[in-house]
C-alpha cells in the first residue's frame, strides 16, 4: 500500500534556517522543507505509507538546531522487496535530459560549454556540469521556478576546507578538496563563458548561490544504470564495462534524503518513468540471531571503502558505516589492484585479504602472466616470501602512520588559533585512518607468527 500524506505532511517539523562558517548557503533564504510535501504530491512522488522522517545527529554533532541531517526510516517493519519510494522522471534533474533542453534552446552555448570545460580539464565532468547549469538557473529564477520548494528544502550548510584546514588533511583527502574547488570554478568559468547562466557579475566564483548550487549537486548527485545489479556496480567504483557505460547523472528529489551506510538497505532501481526505492533488508543472509534491526534507511554514496571522498564531498567521516578501508597501496600494472574494493583493510580488526598480500607478492615477484589471467599465487608461496612482503607491507603502513602523526601536531596549532570550524571533523578523519592502519599493522605480526608454526 502506498500513501502520500503520512511521511509528506512530516516534513512539516523540519522548518529551522542555519548558517555556518566554513559553509555555503544562500544567505537571503534558511532552509525551508514545509512545502516540499504539498510539492512531492502535486507532482506524483508516491511514498509507501510505513515511511518517516527522522533528524539524524552527526557524531560529535551537540547542536540540537542543526537540521541539516535529515534521513528516513521506517515505522514499522515491511517485506523486502518493498518499494518505499516512486519518484517521477519529470521531477529528476537527468544530465541527458538537461543537455537535450540546453542544445534545444542553443546548441552553440553548450558546445562553449564543453569546450571550456575541455579546455580545464573537466570535460570527464559534463554531466555533474549540465545538472549544475539547472540548479542554478532554479535558484536565479527563484519562487517561478517549477522545482523552488525542493530547493528551498535542500541543506545550508556544506562542509568547506580553509587553507589552514587543508593543511591538517591527509595527501588524498587535499587532493579532493583542491579537486572540488578547482572543478567549482572550471563550472563557472564555463556556466557564464558560454552563456548558459547570464550575469557575470552575479555569477562569479565568488557567488554564495553558485556555490551553494555546486555543493547541493555534488554532494547529492549519483550515477545509476538500467538495472539494480549495474547501479550497485557504479556505486561501488567498478571499473567501467559495456553493461555500466550506459550510467547516468541524476539528482533526484526527495531521494537524495536517504543518508549513507555501507552495505545499504535500499536499492535504486528503475520502473519507466519512475525511479524507485527498494527496500532490501537488514544482512542479507544473516542469521535471524545475527540481523540488524535498525529501522533506518540508507543507500550507498558509493566507493564505500574511501573516507577522503566522504570527507571531501559529503562533508563526514563514516567511522561505523565503513566495514572496509581501502589500503592505499597503489600498483601500476598490477591485475590485483584493478578491483579497489578488494585492495582493503578490514576496519573492525585490521583484517588483510588475500588480495592485498597477492598484489605485494606480484609487485615482489612480477611473473609473466596472460593478459587478464592474473596467477594464481598459493599459501605456500606466501609463506615462503612472507619476510619480503610482509617487510613491504608494513613499510607503506609505517609511511601512512607518519604522514597522521606530523598531521596530528598540525591540528593542534591549527586549532590553537580558534578560527577553524572543522578541525574537529578533520581530526576524527585522521585519527579513524590511524587506528585502522595500526590494526592492519599488528595483523601482519600475526600472519608471520601462523607461517611459523606452518
Amino acid at each position: 500500500m502506498y500513501s502520500s500524506s503520512p511521511l509528506l505532511a512530516a516534513f512539516c517539523v523540519f522548518a529551522v534556517g542555519c548558517t555556518a562558517s566554513s559553509s555555503s548557503s544562500i544567505p537571503t533564504s534558511p532552509r525551508n522543507v514545509n512545502d516540499l510535501s504539498r510539492w512531492a504530491n502535486q507532482h506524483g512522488v508516491v511514498m509507501h505509507a510505513s515511511l518517516q522522517w527522522k533528524q539524524q545527529k552527526t557524531e560529535g554533532d551537540d547542536d540540537d538546531t542543526n537540521d541539516d541531517n535529515i534521513g528516513l526510516e521506517l515505522k514499522e517493519s515491511v517485506e523486502p522487496g518493498t518499494v518505499l519510494l516512486k519518484i517521477p522522471r519529470s521531477i529528476v534533474f537527468d544530465a541527458r535530459r538537461i543537455r537535450n533542453e540546453l542544445e534545444k534552446e542553443s546548441p552553440e552555448k553548450v558546445q562553449k560549454a564543453l569546450e571550456k570545460l575541455g579546455q580545464s580539464g573537466f570535460d570527464q565532468h559534463a554531466e555533474g556540469f549540465f545538472i549544475f547549469v539547472k540548479v542554478l538557473r532554479c535558484c536565479q529564477e527563484g519562487e517561478s521556478s517549477l522545482w523552488s520548494p525542493y530547493i528551498q528544502s535542500l541543506p545550508r550548510n556544506f562542509v568547506e576546507f580553509s587553507s589552514a584546514e587543508k593543511s591538517c588533511l591527509t595527501y588524498y583527502a587535499k587532493y579532493i578538496a583542491d579537486f572540488q574547488e578547482e572543478k567549482f570554478e572550471a563550472f563557472c568559468d564555463a556556466a557564464v563563458g558560454s552563456g548558459l547562466v547570464g550575469g557575470s557579475s552575479a555569477m562569479s566564483s565568488e557567488s554564495e548561490q553558485a556555490r551553494f548550487a555546486f555543493c547541493a549537486v555534488s554532494s547529492r548527485f549519483w550515477k545509476t544504470s538500467s538495472s539494480e545489479e549495474r547501479t550497485a556496480a557504479i556505486m561501488k567504483g567498478t571499473p567501467p564495462s559495456p553493461e555500466t557505460d550506459n550510467a547516468t547523472s541524476e539528482l533526484v528529489p526527495v531521494g537524495d534524503m536517504f543518508n549513507h551506510r555501507e552495505p545499504p538497505n535500499v536499492a535504486i532501481t528503475h520502473e519507466g518513468d519512475y525511479v524507485n526505492f527498494v527496500y532490501k533488508g537488514n544482512n542479507v543472509g544473516a542469521a535471524d540471531d545475527q540481523k540488524d534491526e535498525t529501522k533506518d534507511l540508507y543507500i550507498t554514496y558509493g566507493q564505500p571503502s574511501n573516507p577522503h571522498r566522504f570527507l571531501g564531498i559529503f562533508g563526514f567521516v563514516p567511522v561505523g558505516d565503513m566495514p572496509n578501508l581501502w589500503s592505499h597501496l597503489v600498483y601500476v600494472d598490477n591485475p590485483f589492484t584493478d578491483d579497489v574494493e578488494k585492495m582493503v583493510f578490514r576496519t573492525s580488526d585490521g583484517g588483510i585479504p588475500k588480495q592485498v598480500w597477492d598484489a605485494v607478492l606480484y609487485a615482489l615477484l612480477e611473473p609473466k602472466h596472460p593478459p587478464n589471467e592474473p596467477p594464481e599465487f598459493t599459501e605456500q608461496q606466501h609463506a615462503k616470501y612472507r619476510t619480503y612482503t610482509a617487510d613491504i607491507l608494513q613499510g607503506h603502513i609505517n609511511k601512512q602512520l607518519q604522514e597522521l602523526a606530523a598531521l596530528r601536531d598540525r591540528i593542534k596549532m591549527v586549532e590553537a588559533l580558534g578560527t577553524s570550524g572543522n578541525i574537529g571533523l578533520i581530526r576524527q578523519h585522521n585519527e579513524f585512518l590511524t587506528d585502522v592502519f595500526e590494526k592492519a599493522s599488528k595483523q601482519i605480526l600475526i600472519a608471520g607468527e601462523l607461517d611459523e608454526q606452518q
